[in-house]
């Protein structure tokens, strides 16, 4: 009820408020949270939580309250095997880790998370997130210039999931391969 009724003041008054967004989903989580608690709106809350600090300055109370909703999705659900879950915690990590340095340690803690989390899962959509982190850390990297990084992220993809069968997973291998042309290109060599 209450993510439609955010939803419902978005579209009476035109505007985004995220501080006013903030409170809204943080109340979500907050009910949410209660034992049983309910995972796949809890996480949701958090999502949206973070995604409050989007295009706001760097540094601001609200940034950093999104940013902490970020952690706090990954700290609480990164162990979940629900598919719903683990995207809410796939896309929240992807969206914080675009906000440091792609290649900083922190970016890079975020990333291997992801991987981590998912990459050993038996189920091809859970494998799909580290295999789409992957190919996202690797752009960052090469737009920042970094493009020995970036082949060496794919190129690990490739290694974790080479022998999937999985239409998707095999999709973004395909376009790592497509990316690391594009780059090996750029640098001339035998390579390309």
């Amino acid at each position: 009820c209450l993510f439609g009724v955010i939803a419902d003041h978005q579209r009476r008054h035109g505007k985004r408020d995220p501080s006013r967004q903030l409170d809204d989903y943080e109340a979500i989580f907050t009910i949410a949270s209660h034992p049983p608690m309910i995972d796949d709106l809890a996480a949701e809350a958090l999502y949206n939580m973070g995604m409050c600090g989007a295009y706001q300055a760097p540094g601001s109370p609200l940034v950093e309250r999104a940013h902490r909703a970020y952690r706090d999705l990954g700290r609480i659900f990164f162990s979940s095997a629900s598919p719903a879950v683990a995207r809410f915690v796939a896309s929240g990590m992807a969206n914080l880790a675009r906000t440091v340095w792609p290649e900083s340690e922190e970016a890079r803690e975020i990333w291997e998370g992801v991987v981590a989390a998912y990459a050993g899962s038996a189920d091809p959509a859970l494998q799909l997130l580290a295999a789409d982190a992957l190919q996202v850390w690797g752009f960052g990297l090469v737009r920042r210039g970094r493009d020995a990084e970036a082949v060496a992220v794919w190129e690990r993809a490739t290694s974790l999931f080479g022998v999937s069968s999985d239409p998707k997973i095999l999709a973004v291998l395909a376009g790592n391969l497509l990316n690391r042309a594009q780059v090996e290109g750029r640098r001339g060599g035998p390579d390309a």
